[in-house]
């Protein structure tokens, strides 16, 4: 409480409000932050970089594309595959019938006869184009199978990278945060020694006037 004079020359009182300290926690949570933001800079969210954890376009590309293989060949190279075999087996059956036909007019070979051998010439060719479309169908599993493996190795090789970026992310994560943190303690390291080395001094001066004054009479 202080006095005051008042209008008639007597005494008023005035109440001055005390103001509340701020206790160790509060200081130390003050300071903590101060060094964060004075020094801690350089730690910052993101500040030590980060990685795609996702899979890069590129590799995106590279997994459509395997994916879409999984069909096996396309319609244009089933169709292209299966006409150059029937032109093939085609030119070798029309080559087989004129040999035939030059033969059999050489030794007289006529009437029935002359026919089921043609025909044994025409059955060959349309047997060799059923094996042409066996052996296509066996080469479309052969690539779906392909496809498969390369799409799988492709995927599992994407989820591991992804998996090894998070975990990279993670610990700059955790250096940053702990680079905050020391920036923050050090700081109140610092400022509580500061203080208490001033409380020091003071307590030193108060205790050196206390030991003046008590010597005079």
């Amino acid at each position: 409480m202080a006095f005051t004079f008042g209008r008639l020359g007597g005494f008023s009182s005035t109440i001055i409000p005390k103001v509340a300290k701020p206790t160790i926690t509060e200081t130390l949570k003050a300071d903590i932050t101060t060094g964060q933001e004075l020094f801690g800079g350089g730690f910052a969210e993101g500040k030590l970089g980060r990685l795609e954890t996702g899979p890069s376009a590129d590799v995106q590309d590279i997994i459509a594309r395997r994916k879409s293989a999984l069909g096996g060949l396309s319609a244009e190279e089933n169709q292209a595959i299966r006409e150059r075999g029937s032109q093939s087996i085609d030119r070798s059956t029309q080559s087989s019938l004129r040999q035939l036909r030059g033969l059999q007019g050489a030794t007289g070979v006529r009437g029935g006869s002359a026919l089921a051998n043609q025909a044994r010439i025409l059955q060959a060719g349309q047997g060799a184009k059923a094996n042409v479309e066996r052996d296509l169908a066996i080469q479309n599993i052969g690539v779906k199978r392909e496809a498969l493996g390369a799409a799988e190795g492709s995927i599992l090789g994407a989820e591991a990278q992804t998996r090894e970026n998070t975990l990279f992310n993670i610990r700059q994560r955790n250096k940053e945060a702990t680079g905050r943190t020391t920036a923050g303690l050090s700081f109140a390291a610092l400022a509580a020694t500061e203080r208490a080395g001033i409380r020091g001094v003071g307590i030193a001066k108060a205790n050196a006037a206390a030991a003046g004054g008590g010597g005079k009479k």
